[in-house]
């Protein structure tokens, strides 16, 4: 997140221009500043405001925008605001003091910034540590882990691109993800100061050995950090600025469009949007304003300051259009979207830091948003951990009553964070001299050591995403007792999904969701399937085995919510978020997804767990990863083309054979229609996802009759999620043939029933929303209710 006071200053006079906005130093002092030292501007610190606000309530706000999964939808473009405004503002701060005394003192610089950014941070980790003592599962201690150490060092964002992650806005995510952010900040605050000097220098030296034929130059890179007598004269405003323009805007060009080729090139859409070097387009908008401020002054005349003002009403009229409707992912988003933001970001901050105040700007300055944007640093860091730690399963709450208890938790630790720990240390209250060095890397040891011990016992088994189920060998008969970090029945060894992901992050879903041992035999481990001499211990309840990828982990999350109306079931999930059936070369043509290669072995893990569980019923759930394009012998191919349609019905046919294996009854359910905003995952419109769905049941179809001596049955749940528009379901009910809501049978407290109207599929795809919708619930319900009444699944109701 930026991190500076919103100071923005005249600078010395250009000759013959207007004054500049940019920063400035103080030309007249006898001795060199430590620092360039900006004119504060209430309006940009409202600006930062809106912006941490948006991304806030895009992390949160459940009543927001009701149809599109319940958030802010766009709220994650405040951070690309953040972006253009750390350009900005870093890059006039840089030229303030090469103007003002010829030189750039890097010592200075980093010194700050590690002061203004360092302490909160540690803070946070160190609170990640009780985080991982008190309510971390273990499935989570890796995770925590990893995503401290590579934030601490500010690269979480290329942790998370390497190691598949991304935010994971339901369940239970890391509450590190948003680290990415300020990695990505940080990176550019260390490389950018050195390269503004060294580009300002060879631009100095061009125009002074045109001037006296290089006599007087500065050859020296000396000139970095020299100070005192020493020091050089003050560089004459534009020296270097031309080739210092010129480079960025080629910088900025070239992210922008690597982020093209690189989106087009192997779909990782988390790498294309938390990429240092496709994200840096984003920053070097901010610079390339802040260069142009700099060297040929702001907008003088009273036309071009009405010109401007109007621009920059439209384009904040533009940015809150995007929070409120570009959802992520938005087709575009990656092909020109983020920069036109960037633009749009620019044209507003360039109103806003003109010497003379206009309507947007006052606008800006409310005291609601000016003091968000003092605090907003600490509210961005704090309020994702808050989120987390604050779920409805911890605290019992939802909708805006736990909203409004994670808001103001978030601002209360916000507002001590600013008060007692980031103004007394960026003001040198409590550390001083040897302390400035000291104090920090005792600080940092700490921090590692508390990341480290607090999450002790975390093994690479614990990492979230689909694995296979061994224990150590022993002799046939010998007694197994729980293995930690082994996963135990109930849960499987699939990671529960809750769907909708953002920046980075990430299709239909990746996200992970912790679930509770309530379904299995507790402590119980899964023992190597050559060593199997029975069951696991259900207490002779109805087994069940779940597969498919976030549309199964749905159900699985379902059947958990009415297991005490069927206290004869026994459930298993092998249902992995990202992993559809399809195996081939990994890369998926679907907007946010990426590649989904490690999910290729589901025929091993698929062994293993219908040889340990022994199901008497499989649940097969497919669908949203299965509709999209993916490469197969090196050609994208998709449903609806025979090469597609011969090859996946020879997945289907091999899941059937594993899966039915020990002789279990397979209901393959039917992928029902995508609906908004979820049809847009796949980059084509609605009309040709349909037809996909239709493809790829129709494959369904046929392996269920080739497969019916062996137990497969089909279970038509398509048909009953969209019935269609002659249906006779109440038109008003219906979005474009699917249904909208459902009546959830609600037990009063007089022992009757009340019925009451839920979402769906509140992102027209999963049967939740952020893991704690009804959705699931109805869907679980329904498929039980069907199997029973096909006397399927015995009447075994408690």
């Amino acid at each position: 997140m930026v991190d500076l006071s919103s100071r923005i200053a005249d600078a010395p006079r250009v000759p013959s221009r207007a004054p500049t906005a940019a920063a400035s130093v103080d030309a007249n002092s006898p001795s060199r500043p430590s620092h360039a030292r900006l004119k504060h501007m209430p309006g940009l610190d409202g600006l930062r405001g809106a912006a941490v606000a948006a991304v806030v309530f895009f992390h949160d706000a459940p009543l927001w925008n009701g149809d599109r999964d319940g958030r802010l939808v766009g709220g994650y473009l405040g951070v690309d605001l953040f972006f253009t405004l750390s350009g900005f503002l870093i890059t006039s701060l840089l030229l303030a003091e090469w103007t003002g005394t010829g030189a750039i003192s890097l010592k200075t610089f980093w010194s700050r910034r590690a002061r203004r950014l360092l302490p909160a941070v540690l803070v946070v980790l160190a609170a990640m540590g009780l985080f991982a003592v008190w309510f971390a599962p273990d499935s989570q201690l890796e995770v925590i882990r990893k995503d401290g150490l590579y934030a601490l060092f500010y690269v979480a964002n290329w942790n998370a691109i390497f190691s598949g992650g991304g935010y994971a806005l339901g369940g239970t995510p890391s509450p590190l993800e948003h680290m990415w952010s300020l990695a990505v900040e940080e990176q550019f605050y260390v490389v950018w100061p050195l390269l503004v000097f060294v580009l300002l220098h060879l631009g100095r030296r061009r125009v002074q050995a045109r001037r006296d034929g290089a006599h007087g130059a500065h050859g020296a890179l000396g000139d970095l950090d020299a100070g005192g007598p020493s020091a050089p004269a003050p560089a004459r405003p534009g020296a270097g600025f031309a080739v210092l323009a010129v480079c960025t805007t080629v910088g900025m060009v070239a992210s922008a469009a690597y982020m093209v080729l690189r989106h087009h090139d192997v779909t990782d859409v988390n790498r294309v949007y938390l990429g240092s070097d496709t994200r840096a387009s984003s920053i070097l908008i901010g610079a390339v304003l802040a260069i142009w401020v700099a060297w040929r002054g702001p907008v003088a005349s009273r036309a071009g300051r009405t010109v401007l003002e109007v621009a920059a009403a439209l384009a904040l009229a533009g940015l809150v259009f995007a929070w409120v409707t570009v959802e992520y992912p938005t087709p575009g988003l990656f092909e020109g979207g983020l920069l036109l933001c960037g633009v749009l970001a620019a044209i507003v901050i360039a109103a806003v830091a003109h010497p003379v105040q206009g309507p947007v700007s006052k606008v800006l300055a409310t005291p609601a948003l000016r003091y968000l944007g003092l605090i907003s640093y600490g509210l961005y860091l704090w309020h994702w951990p808050v989120f987390v730690v604050l779920n409805p399963d911890r605290t019992g709450w939802s909708g805006w009553q736990l909203s409004l208890v994670r808001y103001a938790v978030s601002m209360g630790i916000a507002m001590a964070s600013y008060y007692l720990l980031e103004q007394p240390i960026r003001k040198g209250r409590w550390i001083h001299g040897w302390q400035t060095v000291a104090a920090p890397v005792a600080a940092v040891a700490v921090v590692i050591a508390a990341l480290v011990v607090s999450t002790d016992g975390a093994t690479a088994d614990n990492l979230a995403g689909p694995s296979i189920p061994t224990v150590p060998t022993v002799a046939p008969g010998t007694p197994t007792g729980p293995t930690p970090g082994a996963p135990t029945p109930g849960t499987g060894t699939g990671t529960p999904s809750s769907g909708a992901t953002g920046p980075g992050v990430t299709a239909p879903s990746t996200d992970t969701t912790d679930t509770a041992d309530t379904t299995g035999a507790t402590g119980a481990t899964r023992p190597d399937p050559s060593l199997l001499a029975g069951p696991p211990e259900s207490d002779g309840r109805y087994r069940i085995t779940i597969v498919g990828d976030s549309l199964g982990v749905s159900t699985f999350l379902g059947f958990e919510t009415i297991l005490d109306e069927h206290g004869g079931l026994w459930v298993d999930n092998q249902a992995a978020s990202g992993c559809g059936l399809s195996r081939a070369d990994g890369d998926v043509r679907i907007l946010g997804a990426g590649s989904d290669t490690g999910c290729h072995g589901w025929e091993e893990r698929y062994t293993a767990a219908v040889a340990w569980a022994q199901p008497q019923l499989v649940v097969f759930q497919f669908g949203g990863w299965d509709i999209a394009e993916r490469k197969l012998d090196g050609e994208w191919v998709r449903p609806c083309q025979p090469v597609f349609d011969d090859w996946f019905a020879g997945e289907v046919d091999d899941a059937l054979g594993v899966l039915g294996a020990g002789g279990a009854t397979v209901a393959v359910m039917t992928v029902a229609y995508v609906r908004e905003p979820r049809s847009d995952l796949y980059g084509v419109d609605a009309d040709e996802v349909d037809e996909r769905v239709d493809c790829l049941n129709r494959i369904y179809r046929a392996a269920v009759e080739r497969h019916a001596d062996d137990g497969a049955v089909l279970v038509d749940l398509a048909a009953w999620v969209c019935p269609g528009e002659g249906s006779g379901e109440d038109p008003d009910n219906l979005d474009d043939g699917c249904k909208k809501n459902v009546a959830l049978p609600i037990a009063d407290d007089d022992g009757g029933v009340t019925f009451e109207d839920v979402r769906l599929r509140p992102d027209g795809l999963h049967y939740e929303q952020d893991g704690n919708g009804e959705g699931k619930t109805i869907v679980a319900r329904w498929i039980i209710d069907t199997l029973t009444d096909e006397q399927i699944i015995p009447a075994l109701t408690s």
